[in-house]
């Protein structure tokens, strides 16, 4: 007999909600706007409950004489933050639409397990349960007014179960010397489990061109303070999935290229996004992640590639990084 998955049909106890906001321009016009230097409650409730969906239009300046504008430019300042059972410290606190993976509002069209983009709106489906209360809160601040539109759907719960994570991000920005640096990615104390991430790569160097050296670092994964990695990704686009370089936009449903752009003087800008179920990298004291290029240049490798040894030879290369680790983890 065929078994038959029938979780989607079975009836739960808990009760759905959903809060709206940003736009007045309707039934409820006392809504708040996302005016300049303002920070705007999106959500402020008390648990148990688990935030399961977050909508949101792409933001626009209205500026008097033009239509609506879609740049990229007038959204990449305002933040999300979220902060549980009233800590006055966000779990979460990084540029808004980075959170729904859209970089800096300049990701292609995707659609992934947990982040989809579309035309003109981002959305989230990772959960955010909490146990005694929730606020997420969207700031602007720039000197324009912006218009949009959000929604935020959660269930009430009777009870969240005492093994339950939170979920946090460690957002990151940053440099590295390609091909005698490193950088950290992530420095988590504590059991927790990684469930996505993106890393965007940018360099503006001819050696660069279609992800090339970019593409040569390691990724290591030090858990539960370990010496030496016990998971190690031999190439940054096997890490999201990807092999032999960036060659195009792909997406999968578990992982994405979300952006590939060709810079001035032949370099490129790469953005990876890659989700993960069934393969959660799990920890039970700690978990730092490095993208590490030294050993490139590691006198055991019989040949050295072409590009990292011109980058070597000119003084390295410095490639900006921009990087965001998703994880459940007990309550800080």
């Amino acid at each position: 007999m065929k078994n038959i998955d029938l979780s989607i049909a079975r009836l739960s106890n808990s009760v759905t909600r959903l809060k709206a906001s940003l736009w007045p321009n309707d039934k409820y016009p006392e809504l708040p706007q996302l005016l300049p230097k303002a920070t705007v409650v999106l959500l402020n409730v008390d648990g148990p409950g688990v935030i399961t969906h977050m909508h949101t239009t792409r933001f626009s300046p209205k500026i008097k004489g033009e239509n609506w504008n879609w740049d990229g430019k007038y959204i990449r300042d305002v933040r999300l933050r979220v902060y549980y059972d009233f800590n006055k410290t966000p779990a979460i606190d990084m540029p808004f639409f980075d959170f729904f993976s859209d970089i800096d509002g300049e990701s292609n069209y995707f659609s992934t397990t947990y982040f989809s983009k579309v035309k003109r709106a981002n959305n989230s489906r990772l959960i955010m349960p909490f146990k005694e209360h929730i606020k997420i809160e969207v700031e602007n601040p720039t000197d324009i007014k912006l218009s949009g539109y959000i929604d935020i759907q959660w269930e009430k719960l009777n009870k969240i179960p005492d093994d339950t994570g939170y979920l946090y991000t460690d957002y990151r920005q940053g440099t590295v010397k390609i091909p005698e640096g490193n950088i950290e990615l992530c420095q988590i104390s504590k059991k927790g489990s990684i469930i996505a991430n993106w890393l965007q790569l940018s360099c503006d160097d001819i050696l660069c061109s279609e992800g090339a050296v970019l593409c040569e670092g390691n990724d290591e994964f030090y858990l539960d303070n370990e010496s030496s990695p016990s998971i190690e990704y031999l190439g940054t686009e096997d890490f999201f999935g990807f092999s032999w370089g960036f060659s195009e936009l792909q997406c999968d449903g578990h992982i994405a290229i979300l952006q590939k752009k060709e810079l001035q003087n032949g370099g490129v800008t790469i953005s990876m996004l890659r989700t993960r179920e069934n393969d959660k990298i799990n920890f039970s004291k700690s978990c730092r992640l490095l993208l590490e290029y030294r050993h490139e240049i590691n006198n055991q490798l019989p040949n050295l590639n072409p590009e990292i040894k011109k980058a070597l030879e000119q003084g390295n290369i410095i490639a900006s990084v921009k990087s965001c680790v998703y994880y459940y983890a007990y309550k800080k």
